[in-house]
């Protein structure tokens, strides 16, 4: 777990805006504590986030967006939601673009959506790479990317 809290990606979370606090937030230090109830409400506030990640970002940092109702209804405590989202197999959608430039200057995008279903995140970017990458990367002209990148949607289960 200790790994996981290193990625980038999750310090970036609690920089989203914010939005109202809810009644009735979340207290406990772990997500193993949480109550069958509050898994279901966290379950519920986690679809929609994404995480995004373009191959240009220095330090191939991955981005998260839309996880402040998560982050809110948990006061802040990323720890929390870090360990919900890493131990829970989710639904996924991913949408792989590649960022293209024509020999004449012109700029353009190819993107491939995949949808993928009880996924843990840790066995996520091998599905990016084998199921969505590889095979839209071989109707790409070579020539033409400048760019790639992807976005994972969290689905409802």
């Amino acid at each position: 777990m200790m790994k996981l809290k290193m990625y980038a990606a999750w310090h970036s979370m609690a920089e989203g805006k914010t939005t109202p606090a809810p009644t009735n937030p979340i207290t406990t230090n772990s997500a193993a504590k949480l109550s069958k109830c509050q898994k279901k409400i966290l379950a519920s506030a986690i679809i929609g986030g994404q995480l995004q990640w373009i191959d240009s970002w220095a330090d191939g940092i991955i981005k998260t967006v839309n996880f402040e109702q998560a982050t809110q209804l948990l006061n802040q405590n990323t720890d929390i939601l870090i360990e919900a989202i890493c131990g829970w197999s989710l639904h996924w959608e991913v949408e792989y673009t590649f960022y293209c430039k024509t020999q004449l200057g012109e700029y353009y995008e190819n993107s491939y959506a995949y949808t993928e279903k009880n996924t843990s995140i840790n066995k996520l970017q091998d599905v990016i790479n084998l199921n969505v990458r590889d095979p839209a990367r071989e109707k790409q002209n070579p020539l033409h990317i400048y760019d790639e990148g992807w976005k994972a949607t969290i689905l409802a289960n």
